[in-house]
């Protein structure tokens, strides 16, 4: 038989309870988040209520024992729950906000003199609430008392964990108690107990926001639609019936649910563009990566939460080139009972930019695979789905938008093009940029937006002009010398409330090639410091990646095939002269859970087998270091481990700004610049205070950029370039 301390051995048990350390750097540890926001001070133990009318107590004095914090014991309602009252706004009668955050008289909490003391011990039953502020930090000192006898405590703290910094024994001291406090490797737990005559310290970041969420559901019917465009009748994929898609709203915190019944003739999967999936990589959408496709005649369901974001983001399908007409605007809109960090718009409009092929564009994408050449360019660009007055047979269905004078008006643009960055101006009128990629920016004034496929820019517009008809009108930024691309102009028209029936005038968008106006635009982006959902940049570095982009060429094949790229080869995208190839019998993800190999390796490399003058025009074809290699390679990183990544241009096959889109996080942009990369003059540029927050990013042409990013979602997520990708896990 052991020999087990005595029942009342206090000190066996606070030397257990205080000697527990947690393990830095162990699976899912985070750092004492230092910075707090909210402080309480909790009294913990028993107290006593009235017997009540017509009741016979048997507890001391009379009266009932009742549990008590800072003299309140907690009554659960009776006919609704909490939640659902906070969420339809039903609190009368169900509960209050008003828990105290300290006690309602300071005294000797531990001195046995005080037990039974009627002035002290008295508590009150009620349904009472803190109210904290999403991701606030909070430091809560647990008292004991000794009002009916000094007791161990045990406290559950239901949907978080927390660090114990502290345990003693008396009256807490905020002086030497701070001192005692361990903020490199505390306990980390959900349930403590709180020693007998003392008190415990914790600590909390409220992350996980409940009271207002719901449960948003959507059907998406994906299957053949005929429309007419550019004086042609095309039949398209598309989802409910409609260019673009079905418009999402959702507030953050919601869950979305939405089921695809895939009635189209090709495989498909939805990417959600932008959304962390934290905890749901599975439900992220990228053939093969995270998921199988989605058969024709089959279905299937996505299912995430949406937290810590709130902003424009839109969804699109990820197979081949469906995303085409396969796609639409997810809007997230503050957690009910927040606001936006800027004066509520009078509306809220989602432009979407896209382009369009007189040709069914998988045929488009596969005589491109089938040649190695570069596809056709497509017919024109597109808002909300119609190319507007300048293309022939258009006129009829522009996309119109009627304002009223003086109000004040969100634009939500998102580039859901394939292959060019778009130019965005509205004639006459001023544009302040308040958010990119659902992060919000410090406001900034414009008269022009630069979006890369897959961006969304958030501006104010003022209806403060003459009262007319005004173009808003895209075009292409073409930033590859010499490369063919569509050169036409998509437009709508915003017109005036009881305006005359006028012209629009047209803004003057800048040259298809002028990347000054690009690069003041990018590079000029701040973020919005203490704006909701802010973090500052990680200043220690796990992580270092020198990632060239661009184009390559992959060898032609067979001696048989005929390639109609340069050389004789086929392009290919190129990342570390790696061009990254999906699997086609199983998701990457499932192989990662299933631990199945022969479907991808974890040798991507961390950078560029060699070191060159990535800029150099006379590098063009040098067939030394343009050719590239197809290859399923992911890179591993740590979790919560911070990466930094180098994007470098290169010239292997001309020049060109390169989008990149990170699956699954957002990310700082520290610099950007022209030229080759030079860690000791570029890291100068640094911005560490507000730099913009991204999940798409493009590189300037003959540049590089600089992101950093904490690797704290787990799964595997794409980091992609055009075509070409390189998996994290």
């Amino acid at each position: 038989m052991p020999n087990l301390p005595a029942a009342n051995d206090t000190s066996a048990a606070f030397k257990f309870f205080s000697s527990l350390t947690s393990l830095v750097n162990g699976p899912h540890w985070a750092p004492v988040p230092l910075k707090i926001d909210e402080e309480m001070f909790l009294t913990e133990g028993l107290g006593m209520v009235p017997c009540g009318a017509n009741n016979t107590c048997g507890a001391p004095l009379g009266l009932q024992f009742a549990a008590s914090m800072n003299n309140e014991s907690f009554e659960l309602p009776t006919k609704l729950s909490m939640l659902e009252a906070s969420y339809y706004n039903l609190t009368a009668g169900i509960y209050t906000t008003d828990f105290p955050k300290s006690p309602p008289v300071v005294f000797d909490y531990t001195n046995t003199s005080n037990v039974l003391n009627t002035a002290l011990i008295m508590t009150s039953r009620s349904t009472k609430v803190t109210k904290l502020k999403y991701n606030s930090t909070v430091e809560i000192v647990f008292q004991n008392t000794a009002l009916v006898g000094q007791q161990s405590h045990p406290i559950h703290l239901h949907g978080f964990n927390f660090y114990v910094l502290a345990q003693g024994f008396g009256n807490y001291d905020p002086v030497t108690g701070s001192k005692m406090f361990n903020l490199i490797n505390p306990q980390k737990r959900n349930t403590f107990g709180v020693p007998v005559g003392g008190w415990t310290v914790i600590r909390f970041t409220a992350n996980n926001p409940v009271a207002s969420a719901e449960i948003v559901e959507h059907s998406f019917h994906v299957q053949n639609l005929t429309v007419h465009r550019l004086c042609h009748r095309r039949v398209i994929n598309a989802v409910n019936g409609g260019l673009p898609g079905p418009l999402i709203r959702v507030h953050e915190g919601d869950t979305l649910v939405v089921h695809v019944f895939n009635k189209s003739p090709y495989n498909l999967t939805i990417h959600w563009h932008g959304i962390f999936q934290l905890l749901s990589g599975w439900a992220d959408g990228p053939e093969y990566a995270t998921q199988c496709p989605i058969r024709p005649e089959h279905s299937y369901t996505y299912k995430f939460n949406i937290t810590g974001q709130e902003g424009t983001l839109w969804w699109h399908a990820h197979v081949q080139w469906l995303r085409a007409t396969v796609h639409g605007a997810l809007i997230i809109h503050p957690r009910k009972g927040h606001s936006y960090p800027f004066p509520k718009p009078y509306g809220e409009i989602p432009i979407l930019l896209g382009e369009w092929w007189n040709a069914n564009v998988i045929d488009v994408e596969n005589q491109a695979l089938a040649t190695g050449n570069a596809p056709n360019t497509s017919d024109a660009f597109s808002i909300n789905g119609q190319p507007g007055d300048l293309y022939p047979c258009s006129s009829n269905n522009t996309y119109k938008l009627e304002v009223v004078y003086g109000k004040t008006y969100l634009l939500r643009i998102i580039n859901a093009a394939l292959n060019n960055q778009l130019f965005f101006k509205i004639a006459n009128h001023k544009m302040t940029v308040v958010a990119v990629d659902a992060a919000y920016t410090s406001p900034m004034v414009t008269d022009v937006v630069l979006v890369t496929p897959g961006q969304t820019t958030d501006v104010l517009i003022t209806a403060d002009q003459p009262p007319a008809s005004y173009y808003m009108a895209a075009h292409p930024y073409a930033s590859a010398a010499g490369a063919p691309f569509d050169n036409t102009t998509t437009t709508g028209i915003i017109f005036y409330e009881n305006s005359k029936p006028s012209k629009p005038l047209m803004p003057a968008l800048p040259a298809f090639n002028d990347t000054p106006t690009a690069f003041k635009f990018n590079s000029n982006l701040k973020g919005l410091v203490n704006g909701p959902h802010w973090a500052p940049v990680p200043l220690k570095i796990d992580e270092h990646m020198f990632v060239t982009v661009g184009l390559g060429l992959v060898a032609c094949g067979s001696k048989n095939a005929t390639c109609a790229g340069p050389l004789g080869q086929r392009f290919g995208a190129s990342m570390n002269n790696a061009s990254f190839q999906f699997p086609t019998k199983l998701s990457m993800l499932q192989a990662f859970h299933g631990n199945v190999g022969g479907v991808y390796t974890t040798d991507f490399p961390d950078n560029p087998p060699l070191v060159f003058n990535y800029t150099d025009p006379n590098n063009t074809f040098n067939t030394s270091i343009v050719m590239t290699t197809k290859s399923t390679k992911v890179k591993k990183v740590k979790y919560d481990s911070t990466v930094q990544i180098v994007f470098q241009n290169t010239a292997f096959v001309g020049l060109e700004n390169h989008p990149i889109h990170l699956h699954g996080f957002n990310f700082h942009v520290l610099a950007q610049g022209f030229g080759n990369y030079d860690a000791v003059n570029a890291s100068k540029k640094f911005n560490f205070i507000n730099p913009q927050v991204r999940n798409t990013i493009g590189v300037p042409v003959g540049g590089w950029a600089v992101i950093r990013f904490t690797a704290n979602n787990p799964g595997m997520f794409s980091n992609s370039i055009g075509i070409a990708t390189c998996l994290i896990n």
